[in-house]
């Protein structure tokens, strides 16, 4: 399942999205497909078409880290991986 917004840009959705955040772009997460695979044992491909990963694995993801085996929730993790893509995007302005 790839979700496609407005801009035509490509998607990776998050599960359990807030506030209507219900996705990042596709482009942001690609340069830690590696990371996605070891932490989930799937491309992210697959994981999107199984509905994304929530914001404490995409954070995870994106900040290149393990999963486990010491996984805690961070009640910052939407607000992070937001900090993040508006960074992300403001980098591809340039």
């Amino acid at each position: 399942m790839e979700v496609v917004a407005a801009t035509d840009e490509r998607q990776f959705p998050i599960l359990s999205p807030l506030n209507g955040f219900t996705s990042v772009p596709l482009a942001m997460v690609e340069p830690f497909e590696k990371r996605a695979r070891n932490n989930h044992g799937q491309s992210l491909s697959m994981l999107a078409r199984r509905g994304g990963l929530s914001y404490d694995e995409l954070l995870a993801v994106l900040e290149d880290r393990d999963l486990l085996p010491s996984f805690k929730r961070d009640p910052q993790a939407a607000l992070k991986v937001h900090t993040l893509m508006l960074k992300w995007r403001e980098r591809q302005k340039r």
